[in-house]
């Protein structure tokens, strides 16, 4: 079920953001501690992109 609701009728990539979107502070933790290549924080990287897109 979960698949063909990724797949089939969405476009993965949407979902995912729409999800991650909705459920920040469920994620939120995974990026603790995490930097980008620039030495920026990785929670903030998201949250970026989040909003971007």
């Amino acid at each position: 079920m979960l698949y063909g609701f990724s797949y089939e009728e969405h476009e993965p990539k949407k979902d995912e953001l729409d999800w991650m979107r909705h459920n920040s502070e469920r994620v939120q933790h995974l990026f603790d501690g995490v930097n980008t290549r620039d030495g920026e924080s990785g929670c903030g990287a998201v949250a970026q992109t989040l909003l971007r897109e």
